[in-house]
Protein backbone atom coordinates (compact mmCIF):
# COMPACT_ATOMS: atom_id res chain seq x y z
CA UNK A 1 0.00 0.00 0.00
CA UNK A 2 1.60 3.13 -1.14
CA UNK A 3 1.56 5.70 1.82
CA UNK A 4 1.23 8.65 -0.08
CA UNK A 5 0.91 10.26 -3.76
CA UNK A 6 -0.69 9.80 -7.07
CA UNK A 7 -1.12 5.48 -6.18
CA UNK A 8 -2.67 6.03 -3.18
CA UNK A 9 -5.38 8.55 -4.34
CA UNK A 10 -5.97 6.02 -7.27
CA UNK A 11 -6.92 3.36 -5.26
CA UNK A 12 -8.99 5.77 -2.96
CA UNK A 13 -10.46 7.09 -6.01
CA UNK A 14 -11.73 3.95 -7.45
CA UNK A 15 -13.43 2.70 -4.21
CA UNK A 16 -15.13 5.81 -4.01
CA UNK A 17 -16.33 6.28 -7.41
CA UNK A 18 -16.18 3.05 -8.83
CA UNK A 19 -17.61 0.88 -5.75
CA UNK A 20 -18.87 3.07 -3.13
CA UNK A 21 -21.11 5.94 -5.22
CA UNK A 22 -23.07 2.71 -7.42
CA UNK A 23 -26.06 2.57 -7.05
CA UNK A 24 -26.11 6.34 -4.78
CA UNK A 25 -29.35 7.72 -4.23
CA UNK A 26 -31.60 4.89 -4.97
CA UNK A 27 -32.80 2.02 -2.48
CA UNK A 28 -29.96 0.17 -1.57
CA UNK A 29 -31.50 -3.17 -2.21
CA UNK A 30 -31.50 -1.88 -6.69
CA UNK A 31 -28.31 -2.50 -6.82
CA UNK A 32 -26.65 -3.89 -3.13
CA UNK A 33 -25.66 -7.01 -5.25
CA UNK A 34 -23.91 -5.17 -7.80
CA UNK A 35 -22.08 -2.65 -5.54
CA UNK A 36 -20.99 -6.21 -3.47
CA UNK A 37 -19.29 -7.75 -6.31
CA UNK A 38 -18.07 -4.59 -7.41
CA UNK A 39 -16.63 -4.53 -3.87
CA UNK A 40 -15.23 -7.70 -4.18
CA UNK A 41 -13.36 -7.03 -7.74
CA UNK A 42 -11.64 -4.24 -5.52
CA UNK A 43 -10.52 -6.28 -3.23
CA UNK A 44 -8.83 -8.92 -5.55
CA UNK A 45 -7.45 -5.92 -7.25
CA UNK A 46 -5.49 -4.53 -4.69
CA UNK A 47 -4.84 -7.86 -2.47
CA UNK A 48 -6.87 -6.80 0.58
CA UNK A 49 -9.56 -9.50 0.90
CA UNK A 50 -10.55 -10.32 4.46
CA UNK A 51 -12.94 -12.52 6.33
CA UNK A 52 -16.22 -11.31 9.17
CA UNK A 53 -16.91 -12.02 11.94
CA UNK A 54 -19.13 -14.79 10.39
CA UNK A 55 -17.14 -15.76 7.79
CA UNK A 56 -18.35 -13.37 5.26
CA UNK A 57 -16.19 -11.94 2.56
CA UNK A 58 -15.00 -8.41 3.42
CA UNK A 59 -11.81 -6.08 3.71
CA UNK A 60 -8.82 -6.99 5.14
CA UNK A 61 -8.57 -3.28 7.34
CA UNK A 62 -11.55 -2.26 9.67
CA UNK A 63 -11.73 0.54 11.78
CA UNK A 64 -11.80 0.37 15.45
CA UNK A 65 -13.32 3.96 16.30
CA UNK A 66 -15.53 6.19 14.11
CA UNK A 67 -16.24 9.41 15.37
CA UNK A 68 -18.56 12.03 13.46
CA UNK A 69 -19.97 15.58 14.00
CA UNK A 70 -23.46 15.94 12.99
CA UNK A 71 -23.46 13.72 9.93
CA UNK A 72 -26.07 15.37 7.46
CA UNK A 73 -27.58 13.99 3.96
CA UNK A 74 -26.31 17.48 2.13
CA UNK A 75 -23.46 16.19 0.29
CA UNK A 76 -22.79 15.91 -3.74
CA UNK A 77 -26.61 17.22 -4.01
CA UNK A 78 -27.96 17.05 -7.40
CA UNK A 79 -28.97 20.75 -6.62
CA UNK A 80 -25.16 21.53 -6.49
CA UNK A 81 -24.44 19.62 -9.99
CA UNK A 82 -27.62 21.43 -11.51
CA UNK A 83 -26.22 25.04 -10.49
CA UNK A 84 -23.01 24.30 -11.90
CA UNK A 85 -24.55 23.36 -15.13
CA UNK A 86 -26.60 26.10 -15.18
CA UNK A 87 -23.21 28.89 -14.61
CA UNK A 88 -21.75 26.94 -17.91
CA UNK A 89 -24.82 28.36 -19.62
CA UNK A 90 -24.72 31.54 -18.74
CA UNK A 91 -21.23 32.00 -19.19
CA UNK A 92 -22.20 30.35 -22.82
CA UNK A 93 -24.56 33.24 -22.76
CA UNK A 94 -22.33 35.94 -21.97
CA UNK A 95 -19.57 34.76 -25.05
CA UNK A 96 -22.16 34.71 -27.53
CA UNK A 97 -22.91 38.23 -26.75
CA UNK A 98 -19.38 39.39 -26.80
CA UNK A 99 -18.93 37.63 -30.18
CA UNK A 100 -21.07 40.40 -31.60
CA UNK A 101 -20.00 43.58 -30.33
CA UNK A 102 -16.14 42.83 -29.70
CA UNK A 103 -13.18 41.86 -32.03
CA UNK A 104 -12.69 38.15 -32.49
CA UNK A 105 -9.70 37.82 -30.38
CA UNK A 106 -11.50 38.83 -27.12
CA UNK A 107 -14.33 36.22 -28.12
CA UNK A 108 -11.76 33.91 -28.81
CA UNK A 109 -9.92 34.47 -24.87
CA UNK A 110 -13.17 34.14 -23.30
CA UNK A 111 -14.61 31.50 -24.64
CA UNK A 112 -12.05 29.68 -22.63
CA UNK A 113 -13.77 30.10 -19.69
CA UNK A 114 -17.02 28.42 -20.96
CA UNK A 115 -15.01 25.39 -22.95
CA UNK A 116 -12.97 24.89 -19.29
CA UNK A 117 -16.21 25.27 -17.52
CA UNK A 118 -17.88 22.55 -20.39
CA UNK A 119 -14.79 19.62 -19.51
CA UNK A 120 -15.26 20.07 -16.16
CA UNK A 121 -19.16 19.64 -16.36
CA UNK A 122 -18.45 16.41 -19.16
CA UNK A 123 -16.15 15.28 -16.37
CA UNK A 124 -18.47 15.35 -13.38
CA UNK A 125 -21.69 14.18 -15.39
CA UNK A 126 -19.80 11.38 -16.51
CA UNK A 127 -18.54 10.60 -13.37
CA UNK A 128 -21.89 9.87 -12.36
CA UNK A 129 -23.02 7.24 -15.27
CA UNK A 130 -22.44 4.11 -13.29
CA UNK A 131 -22.80 0.79 -14.88
CA UNK A 132 -21.80 -2.57 -14.62
CA UNK A 133 -20.93 -5.90 -16.36
CA UNK A 134 -21.18 -9.36 -15.49
CA UNK A 135 -17.68 -10.08 -17.32
CA UNK A 136 -15.20 -8.33 -14.54
CA UNK A 137 -12.76 -8.18 -17.65
CA UNK A 138 -15.46 -6.19 -20.05
CA UNK A 139 -14.76 -2.28 -19.98
CA UNK A 140 -17.05 0.47 -21.95
CA UNK A 141 -16.18 1.25 -25.20
CA UNK A 142 -17.02 4.53 -26.27
CA UNK A 143 -16.25 3.63 -30.10
CA UNK A 144 -18.45 0.62 -29.71
CA UNK A 145 -22.42 1.40 -29.77
CA UNK A 146 -23.60 -1.92 -28.35
CA UNK A 147 -21.96 -0.88 -25.23
CA UNK A 148 -23.39 2.14 -24.87
CA UNK A 149 -26.55 0.21 -25.46
CA UNK A 150 -25.82 -2.23 -22.45
CA UNK A 151 -24.93 0.98 -20.38
CA UNK A 152 -28.44 1.94 -20.84
CA UNK A 153 -29.96 -0.70 -20.61
CA UNK A 154 -27.97 -1.78 -17.33
CA UNK A 155 -26.34 1.62 -16.31
CA UNK A 156 -28.13 4.39 -14.01
CA UNK A 157 -27.08 7.51 -12.79
CA UNK A 158 -26.13 8.06 -9.25
CA UNK A 159 -27.68 11.05 -7.45
CA UNK A 160 -27.02 11.17 -4.01
CA UNK A 161 -30.44 12.69 -2.45
CA UNK A 162 -31.75 12.70 1.11
CA UNK A 163 -34.47 10.40 0.30
CA UNK A 164 -32.32 7.08 -0.09
CA UNK A 165 -29.17 8.19 1.77
CA UNK A 166 -26.64 5.49 2.82
CA UNK A 167 -27.52 4.93 6.38
CA UNK A 168 -25.35 1.84 6.45
CA UNK A 169 -22.33 0.98 8.50
CA UNK A 170 -20.36 -1.89 9.80
CA UNK A 171 -21.79 -3.67 12.53
CA UNK A 172 -18.13 -5.07 13.49
CA UNK A 173 -16.64 -1.53 13.47
CA UNK A 174 -16.06 -1.53 17.77
CA UNK A 175 -17.12 1.97 18.21
CA UNK A 176 -19.35 4.03 17.16
CA UNK A 177 -19.81 7.75 18.07
CA UNK A 178 -22.04 10.41 16.95
CA UNK A 179 -22.42 13.89 18.30
CA UNK A 180 -25.76 15.61 17.40
CA UNK A 181 -26.97 19.15 16.96
CA UNK A 182 -30.40 20.30 18.62
CA UNK A 183 -30.69 23.46 16.93
CA UNK A 184 -29.78 22.85 13.11
CA UNK A 185 -32.77 23.61 11.50
CA UNK A 186 -32.25 24.13 8.05
CA UNK A 187 -34.56 21.38 5.86
CA UNK A 188 -31.63 20.75 4.12
CA UNK A 189 -29.69 19.63 6.26
CA UNK A 190 -31.41 16.70 7.34
CA UNK A 191 -29.73 14.21 10.51
CA UNK A 192 -28.66 10.77 8.98
CA UNK A 193 -29.99 8.20 11.14
CA UNK A 194 -27.53 6.12 11.98
CA UNK A 195 -26.93 1.82 11.89
CA UNK A 196 -30.05 -0.68 11.86
CA UNK A 197 -31.60 -1.99 14.77
CA UNK A 198 -30.78 -5.94 14.09
CA UNK A 199 -26.98 -4.38 13.90
CA UNK A 200 -27.51 -3.24 17.53
CA UNK A 201 -28.98 -6.67 18.24
CA UNK A 202 -26.20 -8.45 16.78
CA UNK A 203 -23.42 -6.41 19.31
CA UNK A 204 -25.44 -6.43 22.57
CA UNK A 205 -25.56 -10.48 22.04
CA UNK A 206 -22.28 -9.94 22.11
CA UNK A 207 -22.18 -8.01 24.84
CA UNK A 208 -21.27 -4.96 22.66
CA UNK A 209 -23.42 -2.60 24.79
CA UNK A 210 -21.41 0.60 24.23
CA UNK A 211 -21.30 -0.29 20.57
CA UNK A 212 -23.21 3.00 19.51
CA UNK A 213 -23.29 6.14 21.30
CA UNK A 214 -25.68 9.05 19.75
CA UNK A 215 -25.59 12.11 21.90
CA UNK A 216 -26.81 15.77 21.40
CA UNK A 217 -25.75 18.99 21.67
CA UNK A 218 -26.47 22.92 21.72
CA UNK A 219 -26.11 24.50 18.64
CA UNK A 220 -26.52 24.33 14.64
CA UNK A 221 -24.61 22.03 12.08
CA UNK A 222 -20.87 23.95 12.37
CA UNK A 223 -21.64 24.59 16.13
CA UNK A 224 -20.91 20.81 17.03
CA UNK A 225 -18.52 20.15 13.80
CA UNK A 226 -16.70 23.46 14.37
CA UNK A 227 -15.18 25.66 11.42
CA UNK A 228 -16.33 28.99 13.20
CA UNK A 229 -13.57 31.76 14.47
CA UNK A 230 -11.73 30.02 17.54
CA UNK A 231 -13.16 33.04 19.63
CA UNK A 232 -16.81 31.64 18.55
CA UNK A 233 -15.93 28.28 18.84
CA UNK A 234 -16.76 27.30 22.72
CA UNK A 235 -19.80 25.22 21.47
CA UNK A 236 -18.11 22.97 18.78
CA UNK A 237 -15.18 22.67 21.72
CA UNK A 238 -17.60 20.87 23.76
CA UNK A 239 -18.32 18.52 21.30
CA UNK A 240 -14.93 17.89 20.71
CA UNK A 241 -13.85 17.50 24.23
CA UNK A 242 -16.65 14.85 24.19
CA UNK A 243 -15.33 13.00 21.55
CA UNK A 244 -11.76 12.56 22.42
CA UNK A 245 -13.09 11.75 25.99
CA UNK A 246 -14.88 8.86 24.24
CA UNK A 247 -11.74 8.03 21.76
CA UNK A 248 -9.80 7.74 25.09
CA UNK A 249 -12.14 5.54 26.85
CA UNK A 250 -12.30 3.47 23.86
CA UNK A 251 -8.46 2.79 23.40
CA UNK A 252 -7.14 3.96 26.02
CA UNK A 253 -3.66 3.85 23.86
CA UNK A 254 -4.39 6.35 22.12
CA UNK A 255 -1.62 9.33 22.12
CA UNK A 256 -3.13 12.68 21.96
CA UNK A 257 -0.61 15.97 22.11
CA UNK A 258 -3.09 17.86 24.34
CA UNK A 259 -0.58 21.15 24.32
CA UNK A 260 -1.56 21.13 20.59
CA UNK A 261 -5.47 20.05 21.05
CA UNK A 262 -6.72 22.65 23.10
CA UNK A 263 -10.14 22.97 24.19
CA UNK A 264 -12.30 25.90 26.07
CA UNK A 265 -15.74 24.67 26.36
CA UNK A 266 -18.27 26.97 27.90
CA UNK A 267 -21.88 25.67 27.39
CA UNK A 268 -22.64 29.10 27.70
CA UNK A 269 -20.83 29.88 24.65
CA UNK A 270 -22.48 32.32 21.34
CA UNK A 271 -24.61 29.85 19.19
CA UNK A 272 -24.67 30.53 15.24
CA UNK A 273 -28.03 30.43 13.07
CA UNK A 274 -26.88 29.51 9.47
CA UNK A 275 -29.99 30.82 7.86
CA UNK A 276 -30.07 34.28 9.88
CA UNK A 277 -26.85 34.69 9.14
CA UNK A 278 -27.09 34.02 5.27
CA UNK A 279 -29.72 36.99 5.44
CA UNK A 280 -27.25 39.21 6.92
CA UNK A 281 -24.76 38.42 4.27
CA UNK A 282 -27.62 40.24 1.77
CA UNK A 283 -27.47 43.76 0.78
CA UNK A 284 -30.25 45.79 3.16
CA UNK A 285 -32.06 46.37 -0.74
CA UNK A 286 -32.30 43.00 -1.47
CA UNK A 287 -33.11 41.77 2.01
CA UNK A 288 -36.25 44.39 1.83
CA UNK A 289 -37.86 43.03 -1.79
CA UNK A 290 -37.47 39.75 -1.20
CA UNK A 291 -39.23 40.34 2.87
CA UNK A 292 -36.12 38.37 4.48
CA UNK A 293 -37.06 34.99 2.32
CA UNK A 294 -33.91 34.26 0.45
CA UNK A 295 -32.73 31.87 3.18
CA UNK A 296 -32.80 28.32 4.48
CA UNK A 297 -35.93 26.60 4.29
CA UNK A 298 -36.99 25.84 7.95
CA UNK A 299 -37.48 22.61 9.61
CA UNK A 300 -36.60 21.62 13.22
CA UNK A 301 -35.39 18.09 13.93
CA UNK A 302 -37.42 15.98 15.52
CA UNK A 303 -36.14 15.03 18.66
CA UNK A 304 -37.54 11.88 20.79
CA UNK A 305 -37.81 11.30 24.31
CA UNK A 306 -35.21 9.09 25.49
CA UNK A 307 -32.78 10.27 23.18
CA UNK A 308 -28.94 11.23 25.25
CA UNK A 309 -28.57 14.77 26.23
CA UNK A 310 -25.15 16.30 26.75
CA UNK A 311 -25.14 17.67 30.70
CA UNK A 312 -23.88 20.76 28.83
CA UNK A 313 -27.58 21.30 27.70
CA UNK A 314 -28.90 21.37 30.64
CA UNK A 315 -26.43 24.02 31.91
CA UNK A 316 -27.50 25.98 28.69
CA UNK A 317 -31.00 25.22 29.95
CA UNK A 318 -30.24 26.54 33.25
CA UNK A 319 -28.68 29.78 32.48
CA UNK A 320 -31.14 32.95 32.61
CA UNK A 321 -29.96 34.17 29.02
CA UNK A 322 -27.33 33.08 26.78
CA UNK A 323 -26.13 34.40 23.51
CA UNK A 324 -28.17 33.02 20.03
CA UNK A 325 -26.86 34.88 16.63
CA UNK A 326 -27.92 38.36 17.92
CA UNK A 327 -29.96 37.87 20.41
CA UNK A 328 -29.19 37.08 24.16
CA UNK A 329 -32.26 34.96 25.81
CA UNK A 330 -33.33 31.65 27.29
CA UNK A 331 -32.64 28.67 26.01
CA UNK A 332 -35.64 26.82 24.55
CA UNK A 333 -35.41 24.61 21.37
CA UNK A 334 -39.44 24.51 19.94
CA UNK A 335 -38.07 20.37 19.44
CA UNK A 336 -37.43 19.81 23.41
CA UNK A 337 -40.12 20.65 24.86
CA UNK A 338 -41.28 16.97 25.50
CA UNK A 339 -37.69 15.65 26.49
CA UNK A 340 -38.42 14.65 29.83
CA UNK A 341 -35.26 15.85 30.91
CA UNK A 342 -35.57 19.58 30.15
CA UNK A 343 -39.73 19.91 29.93
CA UNK A 344 -40.05 21.71 33.11
CA UNK A 345 -38.05 24.58 31.67
CA UNK A 346 -40.97 25.61 29.18
CA UNK A 347 -43.90 25.70 31.79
Amino acid sequence: MPRYGPKLRKIASDAVRYVYNHGAGSKRSLYEEEREEKARRFREKYGSEGVGAEGESQGNVQPTFIGVFDTVAALGSRQATLLAVGGFVLLLLLTCWVSTVAPWWITVLLALVPLAAAYWTILVMAGQVKYFFTDPDRRARLWNPFDWFAIVRHGHVAWWSGKNYDRYVDREVRFLRHALAIDESRLKFPRVSWGRSVDVDWNDNRGNYDWMKQVWFAGNHSDIGGSYPEEESRLSDIALHWMLDELKAAIPEVQIRSEVLVTSSDPLGLQYDEREGFLNSQPALLRWLTRDSLTWTTQPRNIEDGVTLHPSVIARFEADAVPQMGEVKAYRPPNLHGHSLVGRFYT
